[in-house]
């Protein structure tokens, strides 16, 4: 899905590290709706992120971990 819609080279071109993490928290806490749920719709994690902005619940942002594997990811899909 990022590299239908493009999202790491918006990045690569346009955004900043903090902009990674908030996709990386984005994914993690779909990652999360769908464990407590398997048959989880995009319909139902719409609702729960417009709920979170209804109510100004904050989604604290995840923190990238640094780690030699990380950096080969990166490295590796920035040099396509």
């Amino acid at each position: 899905m990022i590299d239908r819609i493009g999202l790491i080279a918006y990045i690569e071109n346009y955004g900043n590290f903090s902009d990674l993490e908030d996709i990386y928290t984005f994914f993690n806490k779909v990652k999360d709706l769908q464990k407590k749920n398997p048959e989880v719709r995009i319909s139902h994690v719409l609702e729960k992120f417009q709920m979170h902005q209804k109510y100004r619940i904050i989604i604290p942002r995840q923190v990238l971990k640094k780690s030699h594997a990380d950096i080969e990811i990166l490295t590796a899909h920035a040099s396509k």
